[in-house]
Formats: C-alpha cells, structure tokens, sequence
C-alpha cells in the first residue's frame, strides 16, 4: 500500500482536526458500505479542507490482534505523507498535547486510557500494583464512580465494587468455590451441604 518499505519518505506532521470518521453514518451517508480500516479524513489549516483518508499510526491491529480507539469528531490529530503522495496519509491522535486526560493518574509507572465513562488502568508502582476497569459518570457537575473491577496484584486478589447496586445473572449453574470464609455482609456462610 506504501510502496517499497525501504524508499519511504515521510513529511510531517501536519496539524489538524478530524472532519470524517468511517462508519459515522452522521457525518457520512456512505459509511455504512465501508470496510472498518480506523480511517479519518481532517482539515489542516493551510493544507486541506478535507484531507484523504489517513489510516492510524501506533497500535494499528489486524484480526483478532491490536488496539483500535479511532478519536471522535473534530479531535486534535497529526497527520504524515508518505512519498510525498497526498493519497497516501498517516495519522495520529494529538489531543493529548494540549492536557493530561486523567491527571490523578499522572505518574511514568501508571498506564491508563479510556473516556469519560470507561478507564483502563495498570499501576505499576512497586507496593500497590492493581489493573482495573472502571465505570465512571458525572453527578451534580462531579465525576463519580459507578463501579470498578480490580485486580490486586500485590494482595493477590479480586475487588468488585458496585456504588448503587449489583445483579448476578446466570443462565445455568452458578457454583462459587472458596478454600477459605465465604462472608456476605460480615456474616460467614455455612459450609454444610443443602440450603444456607
């Protein structure tokens, strides 16, 4: 797609925002007889309107494989040519340049991603490792967690944690099996056989 691997030449970045996302029927009324490639189309002040179809630069992905977070509508992104072929584009999400997304995890040992209802989170800090997912939503103007799902690496260890209510919902058995206390509400559950 990119010619030769070994003649390429990139020109860049170039500075723009994202006017065109596949498979946003909103904003394009053919989207829905395109291939799902990650491609954005943006508007470079000076450059172009609308810009050829950029695919990503970074994780990329292929079947089964990869990380695919195409930005939303009017996102900051920087855009390389390859061979100096306009048809041929590049790009990468750039709002990140203008403000950490999660400052409370602002740390070089703490990975996370996400928007502003789901994260992603591994802390790497030695004595308090744990990966989580979290969902979060604003309340009365503050965001608050909604639930989060972690795993303690340190304690060795699964949290659930649910603010306003949990459901369990099983279409065929379901067995919970503990070497140690089972509690519910800090009250032990009968390890005897029939009903608790």
């Amino acid at each position: 797609m990119f010619g030769d691997e070994n003649r390429n030449i990139v020109s860049g970045p170039y500075n723009g925002k994202i006017v065109k996302r596949e498979l946003d029927p909103e904003n394009d009324p053919e989207a829905a007889d395109m291939p799902v490639l990650g491609r954005i189309k943006a508007k470079v002040p000076g450059k172009w309107e609308e810009s050829a179809w950029a695919w990503p630069l970074g994780f990329g992905g292929a079947p089964l494989w990869g990380f695919n977070r195409v930005p939303p509508m009017g996102a900051l992104v920087s855009i390389w040519v390859v061979n100096g072929n306009e048809e041929q584009l590049l790009y990468l999400p750039a709002q990140h340049a203008f403000g950490m997304t999660f400052p409370e995890f602002v740390h070089p040992d703490v990975m996370v991603g996400g928007d502003e209802n789901l994260r992603l989170i591994y802390d790497r800090r030695e004595g308090q490792k744990y990966a989580a997912m979290q969902v979060v939503k604003e309340v009365n103007e503050e965001e608050s967690l909604i639930c989060e799902f972690r795993f303690d690496i340190e304690g060795n260890s699964v949290r659930i944690l649910a603010e306003t209510g949990m459901k369990i919902e099983c279409k065929g058995q379901l067995s919970i099996d503990a070497t140690g206390d089972i509690e519910i509400g800090g009250r032990k559950l009968s390890r005897k056989a029939g009903m608790i």
